[in-house]
């Protein structure tokens, strides 16, 4: 499980293990432990709120690079 609190900025994973995609995203709601919903920044669903499990997410401060 992660710890994303509402207002952090996010990457969408390519897959559950993957590396970061360059769609980005911020935390809105926290729908339970390990389920988030994010408003999405750019991408195709733009402007959307979806909900995400915290697999699928990666917090912009890390390190590591984006494809």
């Amino acid at each position: 499980m992660s710890d994303f609190n509402i207002g952090d900025e996010v990457y969408l994973r390519d897959r559950a293990i993957g590396k970061p995609l360059k769609i980005k995203g911020d935390i809105v709601g926290i729908l339970s432990a390990d389920r988030y919903a994010v408003f999405m920044r750019n991408g195709f669903n733009e402007g959307k709120i979806m909900e995400y499990d915290y697999q699928q997410l990666f917090s912009v401060d890390s390190d590591e690079e984006t494809v």
